[in-house]
């Protein structure tokens, strides 16, 4: 699984906006992939992917997705 940050553009809001989330895969590929294919291939500027170990209790997964919104 990944933590992902995604900049893309946003049609409706007519701006750039920037996404956190997590994707559930083991591959770095096709994470990427599975990103492009949600937010459109075409409006993705960039992509950045933060691994997670196997096994991760649910307040580390809050805790690091509280940060990450907060440092937005």
């Amino acid at each position: 699984m990944f933590r992902y940050k995604v900049n893309y553009w946003d049609k409706d809001a007519n701006r750039v906006v920037t996404d956190i989330g997590l994707v559930g895969t083991s591959k770095w590929g096709k994470a990427c992939k599975k990103i492009r294919e949600y937010y459109g291939e075409d409006e993705v500027n960039s992509i950045e992917l933060t691994p997670y170990e196997d096994v991760m209790y649910a307040e580390e997964v809050i805790e690091e997705m509280e940060d990450a919104l907060a440092a937005k």
